[in-house]
């Protein structure tokens, strides 16, 4: 288990790649090489447009979410055109890739108002649409049907008090985290075409929101396929709402989620991954690399508890530093309910 902790919330960026089965273990070892201190990876699935597929069962494609951490946006942008150079994101296989800037926090949990943002050359959107287990193919027909070329699902679980026991702690029922890329205006769309979809009076019934992206590379429909949008991005209107992710080793994720429950959080998106990691001795890299179970503890909270909240977790880190927690920040755009 991995026994250090990192809880910098300076971080400015995290690079994220949705690739083809099997290509995650390539890019992380590329990425360490670069100098990135480490590569989280989660199991994930495309759906293919074709009733035919659906009907045998064939009509989901693996995929692998690979997250990557960087403090600075140009070390993301750097790292992701060296990753499109030496040709691990192929022109003739399903891969994306998209930069999303994080907020510089100080220790307190506020944000640094002296950040350097400029203006933007690209506005893009990842929106996140999380929702019951089963329910994500839903999703993703009617974003195709409003204009999204194609998204990537994740099963994940959801936290709450009163709920089923599953790893010794309490969760929802099972959940699917849908996550696709488009830019401002069609993510918009989907969004409202969404929530009058799926709107109804059940609690918990999902929720959605959109988060800013810089850089693009892959996403079908947004002219040049294979280039590199943006490059730089516009702070919108503080959001009420921030999106915490938490990296943190899988057996202490009942005792973050406890810890961020006491400190008013009101639930969490829990989705398993790996991290990857290169063994050293000394200043030899081996090749082989070993794996870490880690969980994405994703959070949504209002700009209120965010101090508190950010708070809990250093003390969490500082006391048990087996969490290995790794914590960013960003803000949630257009946070909506499905439940009335």
């Amino acid at each position: 288990m991995t026994k250090h902790s990192i809880l910098d919330l300076s971080n400015r960026a995290m690079l994220l790649l949705i690739v083809p089965h099997g290509r995650a273990e390539d890019i992380a070892h590329y990425a360490l090489a670069e100098g990135a201190s480490g590569v989280t990876a989660f199991p994930g699935h495309g759906t293919v447009p074709k009733r035919l597929l659906r009907a045998l069962g064939l009509d989901e494609v693996r995929r692998e979410l690979v997250v990557i951490i960087l403090p600075e946006l140009e070390a993301a942008s750097d790292l992701l055109e060296k990753i499109k150079l030496a040709g691990h994101l192929e022109k003739n296989v399903f891969s994306i890739a998209f930069i999303q800037p994080l907020l510089d926090l100080n220790e307190n949990g506020q944000l640094n108002l002296e950040q350097d943002i400029s203006p933007s050359k690209a506005d893009y959107r990842s929106l996140l649409v999380i929702v019951d287990r089963g329910e994500g193919t839903t999703v993703v027909d009617i974003a195709r049907q409003n204009g999204a070329v194609g998204a990537t699902i994740i099963e994940a679980m959801g936290s709450a008090d009163h709920s089923a026991q599953v790893f010794d702690f309490e969760i929802n029922p099972r959940k699917d985290l849908v996550l696709l890329v488009t830019d401002k205006e069609k993510a918009e769309t989907i969004q409202q075409v969404l929530l009058d979809a799926l709107r109804s009076s059940t609690p918990g019934r999902g929720i959605s929101f959109m988060l800013n992206v810089t850089e693009t590379l892959g996403i079908k429909g947004l002219g040049d396929e294979t280039a590199l949008l943006g490059g730089s991005w516009t702070a919108p209107t503080p959001s009420p709402h921030t999106a915490l992710f938490i990296l943190v080793n899988r057996p202490k994720t009942k005792k973050l989620i406890r810890t961020c429950e006491a400190a008013s959080s009101a639930g969490a998106t829990i989705i398993h991954g790996r991290g990857i990691k290169k063994a050293k001795v000394g200043s030899v890299f081996f090749k082989e690399s070993f794996d870490v179970e880690r969980n994405l503890v994703l959070m949504l909270i209002k700009e209120e508890q965010e101090q508190t909240i950010l708070r809990a977790l250093r003390d969490l880190n500082e006391t048990d530093t087996e969490c290995a927690l790794s914590v960013t920040a960003t803000d949630a755009i257009n946070f909506q309910k499905f439940s009335d």
